[in-house]
């Protein structure tokens, strides 16, 4: 699956300008489990609504264990043949 996450940022229809910041990539065994100090940390530590955006693979691969850890975050998922959300999804 490839996402332009440019498609995500800026003006949406709800009037709101959203943001995607990635300001670092942890490839490195136990880095799940760093998330919770991670995001304690600036920059990280500014942002107030935080959202997981993944598809069933990556949900199933490593999102059950970032919502144990982040204590609930929400969760799209997304459908992998289109890259938009799947219709369960909209319901929320």
């Amino acid at each position: 699956m490839k996402i332009n996450i440019k498609e995500f940022t800026g003006k949406c229809s709800c009037g709101r300008d959203h943001q995607l910041v990635v300001d670092d990539v942890i490839l490195e065994e136990g880095a799940l489990k760093k998330l919770p100090e991670i995001l304690n940390k600036e920059p990280y530590d500014q942002y107030k609504h935080l959202v997981m955006v993944c598809d069933d693979n990556t949900y199933e691969a490593a999102g059950k264990e970032v919502e144990r850890l982040l204590g609930g975050i929400p969760v799209i998922k997304l459908d992998p043949e289109t890259c938009m959300p799947m219709r369960s999804e909209l319901r929320r």
